[in-house]
């Protein structure tokens, strides 16, 4: 099955049979960035240190309001954003990427049109500027864990990217890793 994007967040809970929710946290953070809440009976203080320490946005103990919960993965999603829930804007340095118009622009100026992936790939590098993205975490950002893409696909839309940029040096190939956003 091929899923058309990337989850927008993960909601597990501690006590998953065969893998934990602890040991599947600790792997989704190794390969992507996507907002995860734990929802669990475990309400002692350390399960829920441990699981805030290995990468979980939040963490709601049963019994819980459904509300709640929706109220929280609302906030974390706002977070992973950057947004205020007034809209969906990244700003990196010079750089500015508006999520809801699908529009960027370096300076004040507006970029050309970039196609679908393109604008993708500029959104995950502008989410986190300066981080050395690996070639497996912009392909699950662009394509979702299960996709099987060719192995140069990511760095064919770098190299488009890079072609519509103002300044091409902006995207920084990282030799061996991967790439970085550079403002």
């Amino acid at each position: 099955m091929k899923r058309a994007r990337p989850p927008g967040a993960a909601l597990l809970d501690v006590n998953l049979p065969g893998l934990d929710g602890i040991e599947l946290c600790r792997r989704i953070r190794s390969v992507s960035a996507v907002p995860v809440l734990m929802v669990t009976a475990r309400d002692a203080e350390i399960d829920q240190l441990l699981a805030l320490e290995i990468g979980a946005d939040d963490y709601v103990t049963k019994p819980f309001s459904p509300r709640v919960v929706v109220a929280r993965l609302r906030s974390i999603l706002r977070r992973a954003e950057g947004g205020d829930g007034n809209g969906r804007v990244r700003q990196a340095g010079r750089l500015v990427v508006d999520l809801d118009r699908r529009e960027a622009s370096l300076d004040g100026v507006p970029l050309p049109e970039l196609r679908a992936k393109e604008f993708e790939l500029l959104a995950a590098l502008a989410g986190q500027p300066g981080k050395v993205f690996t070639k497996a975490e912009l392909q699950d950002a662009l394509y979702g864990w299960d996709a099987f893409v060719g192995s140069r696909a990511v760095d064919q839309h770098v190299l488009n990217l890079r072609h519509k940029l103002p300044e091409p040096s902006l995207v920084k190939t990282v030799r061996g890793v991967g790439y970085r956003l550079d403002t």
